[in-house]
């Protein structure tokens, strides 16, 4: 396949809204036309503020329908949100529930739905609540009101790629941002609409947050969206000097003082980087001005680089540059000419969380941790939107089960300050619940490029794709005899077989830390096309990949939670001793202008101050 790019006073009740009515949703055309009396919903909407800013749904289907269901929603800053659902009585429905302290203002619509099918959709209405009460403060992390439910199958492609699409509506995913924080109270709230126990974890840390980015060159500006920060590499308000070429990262550094050094970097499966830390580091040693790395991704998009933000800012500050635009600068270096950088940044303390909710089972003093990252540079559909997606429908999946069926309690972990150095694990291990997180059964994790597909950029720039796992996924499984072959026996069983790597010989992500402190892991990473790149879109998955991972992670769960207790541990003796051996803030990114491994700068760029815990964000 070919993939193109391209409520006042004291009264009880107050009526607020009225009578809104609406045709049927849009079908095509013969479906309609065959349909004498399409449905239409008429609804009233009332505000009980004795309780707490309740809203009051009430409204008929007609003609009325044999069957069906209504999901009531209103609107926030993030878009619409389910109110309720309920079925039908002789086309009739009424929903009350509560709106979140803070919203006072908002719209109402209803959704009349046959089976999966969206029937009719009311005209929205603004509704406003009057409420003369002392506010209440808000609960840490916000949690919104929970998404729409999903219908049908919480692993079937069709509802996780609805949750990639949601997750990754969002340009970015940042640690300490807002929009990281909106990303995290969806998944809260989705997890509370489970059923499940919600808790939070915050931590502070050094803070990065870009404010402007920019390249110029001659009468050539890098356009906004071919140009990336190196998180925590440098800042400079502007700085003008000529440009030196340094190849594919190569240089004599005797060179570069005074100057901005430009390198093309090209990359290993997507992701890895070559040359770009020494270059880096050969830059600062020489006393570099800047640095522009053109990198060698797909398209003109940059390739953002994952970072540590233990040790803060460095003192060289580095952008990232889409080949396309770059071929302009490589030749404004090759000839001598001068550019201008500008990368600036707010340094404060930042702060991030991790979020969960556990899901007890007929044993709860055992825990199976399923954990996914949710901070990230870009919409990120498959480094993260896919692990969410099989995270959520995992809960819902189990959340199903009656607790008699679940042998222990499983906690779904959404973890922060991933792109910044993987913090989240650590500050929760740094934290009061570092023995709950460490007496845990097994830590599962939902890496980058779940759902991915294998595909490359054609000379001229088109995209050719092939329905199979790329070659750059791995699972990382503890060397344990009751998880390997096991774990890579049921990913090929579930149609996505995946290479098995030894995660004491490499290992990348949260689950190093949980390797570390001798948890035994089932883990999946990697990388596709997009990765790191804003064209890290839902179109760019496989549905069918998708699904195939997300039935291979419900067998792994079924495995591990099945074992008698203790077992798993017991057997998990080689990965515990191989985890002690390792340091996970070192396996952790770097900041090569602090110093990466080997570098003659030293080793500052990793390790560092642990992020701190908290008792909440601000």
């Amino acid at each position: 396949m070919r993939l193109p790019i391209h409520l006042r006073g004291r009264a009880r009740f107050a009526v607020v809204a009225l009578a809104c009515v609406a045709v049927a949703a849009p079908a095509a055309a013969a479906r309609t036309a065959a349909s004498a009396n399409p449905p239409r919903i008429s609804i009233s909407v009332a505000a009980q503020v004795a309780a707490g800013a309740r809203l009051v749904v009430k409204g008929r289907v007609t003609p009325a329908p044999a069957r069906g269901s209504v999901l009531v929603q209103f609107r926030n800053v993030n878009g619409w949100r389910a109110l309720g659902s309920t079925g039908l009585r002789q086309g009739r429905f009424e929903i009350s529930r509560k709106l979140p302290p803070q919203l006072r203002s908002t719209q109402v619509r209803a959704l009349f739905f046959e089976g999966e099918r969206r029937r009719a959709t009311s005209l929205a209405r603004p509704v406003h609540v009057h409420v003369h009460a002392q506010p209440q403060p808000s609960p840490q992390p916000p949690v919104p009101p929970p998404a729409a439910p999903p219908l049908g199958d919480p692993l079937s492609e069709a509802v996780l790629m609805a949750t990639v699409q949601r997750y990754s509506s969002l340009p970015n995913h940042l640690s300490g941002t807002p929009n990281s924080a909106a990303a995290q109270a969806e998944i809260t709230s989705a997890l509370a609409a489970a059923g499940m126990t919600i808790g939070q974890q915050a931590f502070t840390y050094p803070g990065f947050l870009p404010t402007q980015v920019s390249f110029t060159t001659g009468a050539t500006s890098v356009p906004a969206a071919a140009i990336a920060p190196f998180l925590y590499s440098g800042t400079t308000p502007g700085v003008t000097a000529p440009l030196f070429y340094g190849n594919n990262g190569v240089f004599d550094k005797s060179k570069v003082a005074g100057k901005i050094v430009v390198a093309s970097i090209a990359y290993q499966a997507n992701a890895r980087a070559v040359n770009l830390e020494s270059g880096i580091e050969a830059a600062v040693e020489g006393g570099a001005l800047g640095f522009v790395a053109v990198t060698q991704g797909v398209g003109d998009y940059p390739k953002w680089q994952d970072s540590n933000a233990r040790t803060g800012t460095g003192p060289l500050p580095v952008v990232m540059v889409g080949k396309q635009s770059g071929k302009a600068v490589v030749k404004a270096a090759e000839n001598g000419e001068s550019g201008t950088l500008t990368l600036t940044a707010d340094t404060t303390t930042a702060c991030d969380r991790d979020v969960w909710g556990e899901l007890e089972g007929a044993d709860p003093s055992r825990r199976v941790f399923v954990g996914v990252p949710a901070s990230s540079f870009t919409p990120s559909a498959a480094e993260h939107g896919a692990g969410v997606a099989i995270l959520l429908g995992l809960a819902r999946h189990y959340a199903a089960i009656p607790k008699s069926q679940r042998p222990v309690s499983l906690v779904f972990i959404a973890v922060g300050g991933h792109e910044i150095g993987w913090l989240g694990l650590q500050a929760l291990l740094a934290s009061s619940r570092a023995s709950w997180f460490e007496a845990a059964d097994a830590y599962v994790h939902l890496g980058s490029a779940l759902g991915a597909l294998t595909a490359g950029e054609e000379p001229n720039g088109e995209i050719v794709t092939s329905p199979v796992p790329p070659t750059s996924t791995a699972l990382y499984n503890s060397e344990n005899p009751l998880l390997v072959p096991a774990v890579g026996d049921i990913f090929a069983a579930a149609g996505v077989p995946t290479k098995v790597n030894e995660p004491f010989v490499v290992s990348g992500g949260e689950q190093t830390t949980a390797y570390a402190a001798g948890i035994p892991i089932a883990s999946f990473s990697g990388s596709d096309l997009w990765f790191h790149t804003a064209g890290d879109l839902p179109a760019t998955l496989s549905p069918r990949i998708l699904a195939g991972d997300a039935e291979a992670f419900r067998r792994t769960v079924d495995l591990i939670t099945a074992l008698a207790p203790g077992l798993l541990r017991a057997e998990n003796t080689l990965a515990a001793q191989h985890g002690s051996e390792i340091e996970a803030a070192k396996r952790a990114p770097t900041n090569p202008t602090l110093g990466s491994p080997g570098g003659t700068l030293g080793e500052h760029g990793v390790g560092g101050p642990a992020a701190t815990p908290v008792a909440q964000c601000p």
